[in-house]
């Protein structure tokens, strides 16, 4: 069933924009925006064959609910937005996005915390709805992630936490794959030097998927983030996988380096990762994936922001290799903040997934957009 925003839903969320806020207290904040855009999309359906795919004109409209409440023992952050897109010629596309957000962050004892968070989407863009890099078939898809976290200060220099995260993957098309994440993290940081840190991680997964498959691995990992300079910083890290019972290579090395540079009105970031990912959806293997990226950010006088970014992946899967999928994207972003409550946006990306060593038979997608955001008044409780 497909949905529709009325004019009249949209003319209401303008007037709570706009209405002027309640001065209740001081540490309870509730602020609403809304974003209209209208967006150029090269293939609509996702296909890789040029004779079939589809462009069209997408109409937007996100309206979106920031709520924060930082007490002295604690802090509550929730978001919700949803994003209802009309499009121009494939009407049977149009659809509604959902996604939600909350944090919560606990003081127990003067040298233990609590961190619990969650995240839940509902999307047709696969690009959104995990960090796996994976464009797959256009079809409703649901995500959560959940976190719970407990951390513990080790005198004046070390820190030692466990971490238990879950992710669930619900595809509507019966030719995807679901899948449930279960893992267990405990690691132990270690500051040597005033600008050193260095970390050990150990890691628990339990990959499930609806094929009735089940995977597990374990891992380690050895880092250190320093910085080099005031305006410099550095990480490192590198580790192993063990997945027993796979029919193949049960280790599989992973890694981790950064760069970033911090000027006086920009920032200059380059990373390298290898790791074992969350499943792409596409089967019922573990996906190991890598992949260098980059970012450019740039403030400009007036309020005036540009940012370019991009990144090279290889994603392949275990131990059969039934995906081994590469893919690039490029994408730039401008943003001018014209009043207090008003920023202007436009930008443009590019992405590329193929199979094997070419570039000749890809999955190709350009998006041109251009958006305005109005941001309401700050409530106060």
């Amino acid at each position: 069933m497909r949905h529709r925003i009325s004019p009249q839903a949209l003319a209401a969320l303008l007037v709570l924009l706009t209405a002027a806020p309640p001065a209740l207290g001081k540490d309870t904040a509730l602020r609403p925006s809304i974003t209209i855009e209208e967006q150029y999309d090269s293939n609509v359906r996702f296909r890789g064959d040029e004779e079939t795919k589809d462009d069209d004109f997408i109409t937007s409209a996100s309206p979106r609910f920031d709520f924060s409440k930082k007490r002295e023992r604690y802090d509550l952050e929730v978001s919700y937005g949803l994003e209802a897109s009309y499009y121009a010629g494939n009407t049977d596309l149009n659809y509604i996005a959902h996604q939600a957000n909350a944090a919560f962050t606990l003081d127990l004892a003067e040298r233990t915390r609590l961190d619990l968070s969650d995240r839940y989407d509902y999307t047709e863009d696969s690009l959104q709805a995990g960090d796996t890099g994976i464009l797959v078939a256009r079809t409703g898809i649901t995500a959560n992630t959940a976190s719970a976290g407990v951390a513990r200060a080790i005198g004046e220099r070390s820190e030692a936490a466990l971490t238990l995260r879950n992710r669930v993957a619900r595809y509507d098309s019966p030719d995807l794959v679901d899948s449930r994440t279960d893992s267990a993290e405990a690691s132990y940081a270690y500051k040597y030097e005033q600008n050193g840190t260095a970390r050990f991680t150990y890691r628990y997964t339990d990959y499930k998927f609806d094929t009735d498959s089940d995977v597990e691995s374990h891992g380690v990992s050895l880092g250190i983030i320093e910085d080099l300079t005031p305006t410099l910083s550095a990480d490192f890290s590198a580790g192993v996988a063990y997945t027993p019972g796979l029919d193949g290579d049960d280790y599989f090395f992973t890694a981790a380096a950064g760069l970033e540079k911090a000027y006086r009105n920009s920032v200059f970031s380059v990373a390298y990762t290898r790791e074992v990912t969350d499943p792409t959806g596409l089967t019922d293997e573990i996906n190991i994936s890598d992949r260098v990226s980059f970012g450019i950010e740039q403030t400009f006088s007036r309020g005036l922001t540009a940012s370019l970014t991009g990144g090279l992946a290889k994603n392949r899967t275990e131990p059969n290799g039934t995906v081994d999928l590469n893919s690039y994207d490029i994408d730039l972003a401008g943003g001018w903040q014209a009043r207090r409550w008003m920023l202007l946006g436009a930008g443009l990306s590019y992405y590329n997934q193929w199979d094997g060593d070419t570039f000749d038979a890809g999955t190709t997608r350009n998006i041109v957009y251009i958006n305005v955001t109005f941001t309401g008044n700050e409530w106060r409780f």
